[in-house]
């Protein structure tokens, strides 16, 4: 029965983090500041960690455990083994849960993963979740951040005035792409039938056009899309963008004007003018499935950086003919269908 230590806390929330051992409450360390670190078990200046309590039953769990305050919520930490699994637990609520949700990140804790990456942690926490990584790692993402910000890169939020950095470039006001999702896509939200047949090398012809006001036209044009700023109405296409900076579901941003386009496919990216953001969009549904003699849109490939349990993926709906911010670009969600097993949708966790 190993034991890991954390040595160290990264405070990743916009909260202030503590931390309390309830075997050893001298390790503890109080109010970490968001955007700071902090040595646990530190004595003599030197970082010895604090030991991740073994509990295998509620009997022991008021006394042999870890708890992490991120703000008003409390998450309880600790080892157990139901049987050929170490794992570091992790409890959302406070209670007792046998064996308990595995914590996020590298959460193993037996003889390879010692031999391999050591026992040593750094917790990392969110607003939402704690996660663990392997000292080894923390070690190298350091380093790495270290040579990005030494040539001037960095990690900022909606509200660092670094955020928009002024780029100037070479003006490109129009872009042409075949798209073979083009003509299946078009007879889907016609209601043809066969519709999952009509795939073609050659595909659909589109021609986007920067205007005079840094708006993007399309040729053909296509017909008007839901609006995501005002539910239940309807809007042109292209005409509206959406933010996934700090809400994972979007929110509505003013449309860019852009100053260079590139388009691929039924895929069309698009520069906004003087700054480095980019922007996306999907003209076409992209895959074509079948089920009980139905048609439907396949999600295409989206990617999710939420913690979560494996499950089956739910269906993320395309932002499909709105300007979508490649920065945290996660695609609504749908609670309807689940694609999980299908070939040409893919979830990266």
């Amino acid at each position: 029965m190993l034991v890991c230590k954390i040595v160290e806390i990264w405070n990743a929330s916009s909260k202030n983090v503590s931390l309390l051992n309830t075997e050893a409450p001298q390790d503890g360390v109080m109010d970490v500041p968001p955007g700071q670190s902090r040595g646990l078990g530190v004595a003599g200046g030197v970082t010895h960690g604090t030991a991740v309590p073994w509990c295998n039953s509620a009997a022991d769990f008021d006394k042999h455990r870890i708890d992490v305050t991120v703000g008003a919520r409390v998450f309880k930490v600790w080892q157990a083994d139901p049987g050929s699994s170490e794992r570091i637990r992790l409890s959302g609520d406070g209670a007792w849960h046998w064996p308990g949700d595995v914590i996020g990140g590298y959460a193993a804790a037996g003889v390879l993963e010692a031999a391999t990456l050591g026992n040593d942690r750094v917790l990392v926490a969110h607003d939402a979740t704690l996660w663990l990584l392997p000292t080894v790692v923390a070690a190298l993402l350091r380093a790495a951040a270290g040579a990005a910000a030494s040539q001037g890169g960095h990690i900022s939020a909606d509200n660092d005035p670094r955020r928009d950095v002024a780029v100037t470039s070479v003006p490109k006001s129009r872009a042409v792409a075949f798209s073979m999702a083009g003509i299946p896509s078009d007879a889907l939200l016609q209601g043809r039938p066969g519709a999952q047949w009509l795939y073609r090398d050659s595909g659909k012809r589109y021609e986007f056009t920067i205007d005079a006001g840094g708006a993007v036209t399309v040729a053909p044009p296509l017909p008007p899309v839901p609006s995501f700023a005002s539910p239940g109405a309807f809007v042109q296409p292209l005409t509206e963008a959406i933010s996934f900076n700090r809400k994972r579901k979007g929110e509505a941003i003013p449309r860019p004007v852009f100053d260079l386009i590139a388009a691929n496919g039924g895929r069309l990216f698009a520069k906004e003018k003087g700054t480095d953001r980019l922007f996306f969009a999907i003209v076409d549904e992209m895959f074509v499935g079948v089920a009980a003699g139905r048609t439907f849109a396949v999600p295409s490939t989206y990617s999710s950086s939420i913690p979560k349990r494996a499950r089956a993926a739910r269906a993320p709906r395309t932002s499909r003919r709105r300007w979508t911010a490649t920065s945290d670009a996660i695609p609504r969600r749908s609670a309807s269908r689940s694609f999980g097993s299908r070939s040409r949708s893919e979830s990266w966790r």
